[in-house]
Formats: C-alpha cells, sequence, structure tokens
C-alpha cells in the first residue's frame, strides 16, 4: 500500500506479484503500460541467460527496482529500450510480436548487466499468494463485467470460496467492499464518458452499469463530490 508519484519521464516496473494502481495527478496524464507474462522469456535449454537471469526472476529470488528516474545512471539507457518498446507496440504488424520479445530479452539483459535487479527479502508464503491470485481474479472480473448485474454470490463462486471470505479479502488488500470497488469503477468509467462524449447523465449511467439515474447522481457525488453535470462542465472549461 505504498504511494510513489511519478513524474515526466520516470519508469515504473512492476513484478508480477505486486497489486498496484496508476491514478492520474491531472485530467491530461498519460501514460504507456506494457503488460507481460515473465514466463514468456523462459526456454527448456538450462543455458546461463535462463539460469542467471530469467529463473532468478520467475522464483522471485529477484525483481525489478521499482522506479528508474533520469537521476539513475542506467536511466537513459532503459528508457531508449522502454521508448522501442513502446513504438514497437504501437504500431502493430506482422512481426511485433517477435520484435517486442526480442526487445524483452534485451531489457532483462540490461537490468542484468547494470545490476538493477534488487533481491527479494520478504517472499509471500503460499497461503498470501493464493490469497492475491484470487483477489486479482475478482477484481479482473468486475472490471469486465461492470456494466453488468454482479453480486457477491457470483463473487464467491467464482473462487470457490465463502462470500465472507471474499468480503474479508477485499477489505484486507482494498481496504474496501467488493461491491463499494464495484461502484467505484462504475464512477471512473462515467469519468471517461462525461469526458469525452456528449451523451445524456442518464444514458451514461445506463451505460455503466447503474439502472437507477437517482442511484447514479448520488454516487457519484459521493465518490466526486460533484454532481455528473458539474463534473462534465468543469472538465471542459479546463480546455
Amino acid at each position: 500500500m505504498n504511494k510513489r508519484v511519478l513524474h515526466q519521464g520516470d519508469i515504473a516496473l512492476i513484478d508480477p506479484e505486486d497489486l498496484h494502481e496508476v491514478t492520474g495527478c491531472s485530467n491530461d496524464t498519460i501514460h504507456h503500460a506494457i503488460l507481460f507474462d515473465p514466463l514468456l522469456l523462459s526456454t527448456t535449454m538450462k543455458d546461463a541467460f535462463q539460469e542467471d537471469i530469467v529463473d532468478h526472476f520467475l522464483e522471485r529470488r529477484v525483481g525489478f527496482t521499482t522506479v528508474l528516474s533520469a537521476d539513475r545512471l542506467a536511466y537513459s539507457l532503459v528508457e531508449a529500450q522502454v521508448k522501442d518498446l513502446i513504438e514497437c507496440l504501437s504500431h502493430e504488424t506482422e512481426y511485433s510480436y517477435y520484435k517486442a520479445k526480442v526487445m524483452l530479452f534485451q531489457l532483462f539483459l540490461t537490468f542484468y548487466e547494470m545490476k538493477l535487479f534488487i533481491p527479494k527479502n520478504a517472499n509471500l508464503n503460499e497461503e498470501q499468494r493464493l490469497g492475491i491470485d484470487r483477489y486479482k481474479t475478482i477484481q479482473m472480473y468486475i472490471e469486465e463485467h461492470y456494466k453488468e448485474e454482479i453480486h457477491l454470490e457470483e463473487l464467491a463462486a467464482l473462487i470457490d470460496c465463502s462470500e465472507n471470505y471474499v468480503g474479508r479479502l477485499f477489505k484486507r488488500i482494498q481496504h474496501d467492499s467488493p461491491i463499494h470497488y464495484l461502484i467505484q469503477y462504475r464512477i471512473e468509467k462515467a469519468c471517461e464518458l462525461l469526458k469525452n462524449t456528449t451523451l445524456s447523465v442518464l444514458d451514461i449511467s445506463l451505460e455503466v452499469g447503474f439502472t437507477n439515474v437517482s442511484y447514479f447522481i448520488r454516487q457519484f457525488k459521493e465518490y466526486k463530490k460533484t454532481t455528473p453535470l458539474r463534473y462534465r462542465k468543469s472538465f471542459q472549461s479546463s480546455r
């Protein structure tokens, strides 16, 4: 539950087991995200690259440095490689996947050469890993089905656990209930539509999963401390 403020040009690197959220500090905040499964770099041949670099990362013996800023010695090298990756993945071609995979190998080699990997001092136990995996499963389900009616019962069935367990799990990790998380996620989606479309408040409430517009406005005011229309006007006036 640590918070880091990123500045222009900063590179954030998130280990596979780390829960995270990126929130813009202003309406014009832009960030690029490159998501990949580390197993992508694993091979059946146990060569030096596999054993010295990939295996150490997969076995969570080492992890990424959390943030690389311009004052770090290796920043310019990593920045150039990350920008190449962004460029490659932004213009999808027949060979984009292959090129991106080669670039990831190069990025991992750079981290190894420049000693940017850090030892993982506090590895999670199996119970903690299972809890995080279950949390991610529910979180992804909510974000994929937020327009639909979602009940605690179906979230519990999703991970084959009790409803009480789901509530405790979210309270421990998210410090909130799964239903409140769903509402908040719907509100954030509504904000995007208010900023980027001319849809009415009624249409937006229905689009993001609220069947009652009065309830939507009430929830919006609770989370954003303003009405949907005032939110839209404040965004338009800032342009």
